[in-house]
């Protein structure tokens, strides 16, 4: 049991390392999105009538840069 536990605490542990900015780094990161609803109209659910259901998607992509001041601060601008 104890060896079940310890394995992804090391796993964990070192990946968390490897994730750390230094000062002044630069990320490019691109990204790509999909997403359903099945709510889509003006009406809704009063007395008799009932809602308008229909499925609507989109898809989205687009970059997202990511700009280190130092470890802890930094800014994100997504451009979509």
């Amino acid at each position: 049991m104890k060896k079940i536990l310890m394995i992804p605490m090391l796993a964990t542990g070192l990946t968390t390392y490897a994730q750390q900015r230094s000062m002044e780094d630069f990320e490019v990161i691109p990204f790509i999105g999909y997403s359903e609803s099945t709510y889509y109209g003006d009406k809704v659910s009063i007395g008799d009538e009932t809602p308008s259901y229909s499925l609507k998607s989109s898809l989205n992509f687009g970059v997202k840069e990511n700009y280190y001041f130092n470890d802890r601060w930094f800014m994100v601008r997504d451009i979509v």
